[in-house]
């Protein structure tokens, strides 16, 4: 790689009236144009800012390291691990699962601390149980977490930042209200539809597609659509569709 760069270099500091015959000149080269397009300069001038990179480099060998971004943020990490409280002998994590595992264990921990969180916390368990679920959050807080590490959804977590967490509760609590709005609002339409047929007991259905099917009126009246036999309803659906 020191080569490739300490060559690249050489292309774009030699002017072209020293290029010999036949080989590569820096104004014929992509990078270069492509180069002196951004920042603005002349042929002549990044030519001369590359002989004094080069040169610089050239003096200085001992120190030219190239590195990948990922390399060079955890040297400059350990170098500066005292001032920023870390120790000093981390490791890094390579597999997301074991990190986002981790941090899921240390949210976990913090809520001895805060309050707010372990409320939270245990309304998410809490409503786990209610869609009869299992209570343990913690695999969902981890298929959550991988959100994290997908690009695709950068965007839109990026938009989160310097969110609190009684940014979320009242987001939770206006959620809750909306859905109990729309319940109150099909209720009353459900009464309104069954104002219609107050005296009869059982009374017949005709759907859309011709699918006739007698249910209690009464029993929907009194506990709602979960009076429906689900099972029977889309058996009768599926023979009359059949026929």
């Amino acid at each position: 790689m020191k080569e490739r760069v300490i060559g690249q270099l050489l292309l774009f500091a030699t002017p072209d009236s020293q290029v010999k015959q036949g080989e590569k000149k820096a104004s014929d080269d992509a990078m270069f144009l492509q180069l002196a397009e951004q920042l603005h300069l002349t042929h002549k001038e990044l030519q001369e800012h590359s002989q004094k990179v080069l040169k610089h480099i050239l003096h200085n060998y001992a120190g030219f390291t190239i590195t990948t971004i990922d390399g060079f943020n955890q040297r400059l990490i350990r170098s500066f691990a005292f001032d920023l409280k870390l120790n000093p002998n981390f490791e890094v994590f390579l597999e997301t699962d074991d990190l986002l595992r981790l941090a899921i264990e240390n949210l976990f921990k913090k809520t001895n601390e805060d309050q707010l969180l372990t409320k939270l916390l245990l309304e998410f368990s809490r409503d786990k149980i209610e869609e009869d679920k299992d209570w343990d959050i913690e695999s969902e807080l981890f298929e959550i977490s991988k959100l994290l590490t997908n690009e695709n959804h950068y965007t839109y977590i990026r938009e989160l930042e310097g969110k609190q967490l009684t940014d979320f509760q009242l987001l939770k609590d206006d959620l809750k209200q909306q859905c109990k709005d729309l319940y109150t609002a099909v209720g009353s339409r459900r009464k309104g539809f069954l104002y219609l047929y107050p005296k009869r007991r059982h009374s017949p259905l005709l759907t859309s597609r011709g699918v006739l099917c007698t249910i209690s009126l009464r029993k929907i009246k009194n506990t709602g659509m979960a009076a429906v036999d689900k099972a029977a309803f889309y058996s009768q659906l599926v023979c009359r569709c059949g026929q």
